[in-house]
């Protein structure tokens, strides 16, 4: 199979693709020669994954995702997303005072955004019917899908966790694109690589790093893209996969020790949510391979 973002032929298995649903059983990951992108061989089809999709949450998570500690630290990382897209924003000069979200989920960066600036108009599109009342309830307005929102000129257009599951990534941001306006800002966050230190794969379809961000951007079509690691390092989370759980608990609460681990984070965390997102390192910018990727850009025009 060619590469997904670039289409080269030119790729390598690196091994089985670790699976928990009998969808995703049998393939392998294999990574491109020419940009480095990893991906699932082969990928599944629209409708299997759409039907897949439909109930995300419950098949990926089941009910891990409504633990009161998942949903405070989800809580925080919304608010630290939010604040580093507001900042983004500043930087290129840009107003937004219309969003639409790709992914939103629970709606945690949604809700961290409307109540930061409550004057903006806040859309997004979700394939996972089960968390529409939570969407409606923090004022998000549900669109049916991307296409609804072509022309529409959209200042801000974002998606968090939502690239590493598709199956046509470049296709993917160039739907985004055509939601914004020209010049407006498109926001980007995906795992590092997060095959090389998690036991298992599903439900990501793709396993990116810079290389493959990047390419993807360009073929996109959009302008100054910026990449940027968030997280602890990459190679600490390698390392800490082989230790026993007591060890990577133990390091993990040395690292919520350190004194400077509140600099930086948005004054709108709570003091539980500044707790359980400590030793994350989500709000600062790491010069190594990290937990998690950034990209901003913004369209042509």
């Amino acid at each position: 199979m060619s590469c997904p973002v670039c289409t080269s032929p030119t790729t390598s298995q690196l091994g089985p693709y670790r699976s928990a649903s009998a969808l995703m059983a049998e393939r392998h990951r294999v990574q491109c020669g020419a940009c480095d992108l990893v991906f699932a061989d082969p990928l599944p089809s629209d409708a299997d994954w759409q039907a897949y999709n439909a109930d995300y949450f419950t098949s990926a998570h089941g009910e891990a995702h409504l633990a009161p500690r998942a949903v405070t630290f989800r809580g925080a990382l919304g608010k630290i997303r939010a604040a580093f897209i507001a900042q983004a924003a500043a930087d290129r000069g840009l107003e937004i005072k219309r969003v639409l979200e790709i992914g939103p989920g629970f709606g945690e960066l949604a809700s961290a955004w409307i109540n930061a600036h409550p004057d903006t108009s806040y859309s997004a599109v979700e394939t996972d019917s089960s968390v529409y009342d939570r969407l409606g309830s923090i004022g998000v307005d549900l669109v049916p899908d991307m296409e609804a929102m072509f022309g529409e000129g959209v200042d801000l257009v974002l998606a968090s966790h939502v690239l590493e599951h598709t199956l046509d990534p470049v296709g993917f941001l160039s739907a985004m694109a055509r939601c914004a306006k020209p010049g407006g800002l498109i926001f980007i966050e995906t795992p590092c690589r997060d095959d090389l230190y998690k036991t298992g794969d599903e439900p990501h379809t793709l396993f990116l790093d810079k290389p493959a961000m990047l390419e993807a951007a360009n073929r996109a079509g959009l302008r100054d893209p910026q990449l940027s690691y968030h997280g602890e390092a990459r190679q600490d989370l390698i390392t800490e996969r082989d230790r026993p759980h007591a060890l990577r608990l133990m390091m993990r609460a040395l690292r919520e020790l350190r004194l400077d681990q509140n600099q930086g984070m948005p004054s709108s965390l709570t003091t539980p949510e500044r707790r359980v997102i400590r030793g994350f390192d989500a709000h600062r910018t790491s010069p190594a391979p990290a937990r998690w990727i950034r990209l901003t850009a913004q369209t042509p025009g």
